[in-house]
Protein backbone atom coordinates (compact mmCIF):
# COMPACT_ATOMS: atom_id res chain seq x y z
CA UNK A 1 0.00 0.00 0.00
CA UNK A 2 1.40 3.33 -0.97
CA UNK A 3 -0.66 6.32 0.09
CA UNK A 4 0.95 8.70 -2.37
CA UNK A 5 0.12 6.30 -5.19
CA UNK A 6 -3.56 6.01 -4.22
CA UNK A 7 -3.98 9.65 -3.23
CA UNK A 8 -4.73 9.38 0.49
CA UNK A 9 -3.06 12.22 2.43
CA UNK A 10 -3.23 10.39 5.79
CA UNK A 11 -0.88 7.69 4.44
CA UNK A 12 1.12 9.81 2.03
CA UNK A 13 4.45 8.49 3.33
CA UNK A 14 3.43 4.84 3.42
CA UNK A 15 1.93 2.07 5.48
CA UNK A 16 3.50 -0.25 8.03
CA UNK A 17 2.83 -2.65 10.90
CA UNK A 18 0.09 -4.74 9.26
CA UNK A 19 -2.39 -7.07 10.94
CA UNK A 20 -4.41 -9.41 8.73
CA UNK A 21 -7.75 -10.98 9.63
CA UNK A 22 -10.00 -13.24 7.56
CA UNK A 23 -13.76 -13.04 8.11
CA UNK A 24 -15.74 -15.24 5.75
CA UNK A 25 -14.45 -14.66 2.23
CA UNK A 26 -12.99 -11.24 2.97
CA UNK A 27 -9.48 -10.44 4.18
CA UNK A 28 -9.21 -7.35 6.39
CA UNK A 29 -5.89 -5.53 6.60
CA UNK A 30 -5.32 -3.15 9.50
CA UNK A 31 -2.17 -1.02 9.32
CA UNK A 32 -0.38 2.13 10.41
CA UNK A 33 -0.80 5.00 7.95
CA UNK A 34 2.16 7.38 7.91
CA UNK A 35 2.32 11.06 7.05
CA UNK A 36 5.47 12.80 8.23
CA UNK A 37 5.44 12.16 12.01
CA UNK A 38 1.68 11.54 12.20
CA UNK A 39 0.46 7.95 12.69
CA UNK A 40 -3.11 6.66 12.32
CA UNK A 41 -4.68 3.24 11.82
CA UNK A 42 -6.23 2.36 8.49
CA UNK A 43 -8.28 -0.51 7.11
CA UNK A 44 -8.41 -2.22 3.72
CA UNK A 45 -10.18 -5.27 2.29
CA UNK A 46 -9.51 -7.90 -0.36
CA UNK A 47 -10.75 -11.30 -1.46
CA UNK A 48 -7.15 -12.55 -1.31
CA UNK A 49 -4.54 -12.25 1.45
CA UNK A 50 -2.12 -11.08 -1.26
CA UNK A 51 -4.37 -8.29 -2.54
CA UNK A 52 -5.06 -6.13 -4.28
CA UNK A 53 -6.58 -4.29 -1.34
CA UNK A 54 -9.21 -1.56 -1.38
CA UNK A 55 -8.26 1.02 1.24
CA UNK A 56 -10.97 2.84 3.21
CA UNK A 57 -10.80 6.57 2.38
CA UNK A 58 -10.46 7.62 6.04
CA UNK A 59 -8.45 6.12 8.93
CA UNK A 60 -10.44 4.12 11.47
CA UNK A 61 -8.45 5.25 14.55
CA UNK A 62 -6.87 8.69 14.93
CA UNK A 63 -5.11 10.50 17.79
CA UNK A 64 -7.31 12.11 20.43
CA UNK A 65 -6.22 15.56 21.63
CA UNK A 66 -5.47 15.52 25.35
CA UNK A 67 -5.71 11.71 25.59
CA UNK A 68 -3.25 8.84 25.93
CA UNK A 69 -2.82 8.57 22.14
CA UNK A 70 -2.58 12.29 21.32
CA UNK A 71 0.77 11.94 19.50
CA UNK A 72 -0.12 8.93 17.35
CA UNK A 73 -1.93 5.61 16.89
CA UNK A 74 0.06 2.73 15.45
CA UNK A 75 0.82 -1.00 15.30
CA UNK A 76 -2.65 -2.57 15.37
CA UNK A 77 -3.40 -6.11 16.50
CA UNK A 78 -6.89 -7.44 15.90
CA UNK A 79 -9.18 -10.35 16.84
CA UNK A 80 -12.81 -11.13 16.07
CA UNK A 81 -14.92 -12.89 18.70
CA UNK A 82 -18.31 -12.54 20.34
CA UNK A 83 -19.68 -10.68 17.30
CA UNK A 84 -17.17 -7.87 17.83
CA UNK A 85 -13.93 -6.71 16.34
CA UNK A 86 -11.35 -6.09 19.08
CA UNK A 87 -8.33 -3.95 18.20
CA UNK A 88 -5.31 -3.18 20.37
CA UNK A 89 -2.74 -0.61 19.32
CA UNK A 90 0.18 1.48 20.54
CA UNK A 91 -0.92 4.95 21.55
CA UNK A 92 1.83 7.55 21.68
CA UNK A 93 1.23 9.85 24.61
CA UNK A 94 3.87 12.42 23.68
CA UNK A 95 6.15 12.95 20.72
CA UNK A 96 9.22 11.71 22.64
CA UNK A 97 7.97 8.16 22.08
CA UNK A 98 6.21 7.28 25.35
CA UNK A 99 3.68 4.63 24.38
CA UNK A 100 0.71 2.97 26.06
CA UNK A 101 -1.67 0.28 24.85
CA UNK A 102 -4.98 1.43 23.43
CA UNK A 103 -8.08 -0.67 22.83
CA UNK A 104 -11.11 -0.20 20.58
CA UNK A 105 -14.02 -2.47 19.76
CA UNK A 106 -17.11 -2.42 17.59
CA UNK A 107 -19.89 -4.78 16.56
CA UNK A 108 -18.74 -6.59 13.43
CA UNK A 109 -20.64 -9.44 11.83
CA UNK A 110 -18.62 -12.14 10.13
Amino acid sequence: LAGSRIGLPWMRDGASEPALLRLGDVWHLFFTGEREEARVIGHATSTSPLGPFTVDPEPIITPSRGRFDQAGCLAPSVLHFGGKLHLWYHGQRVKDGEQVIGYASTSWAE
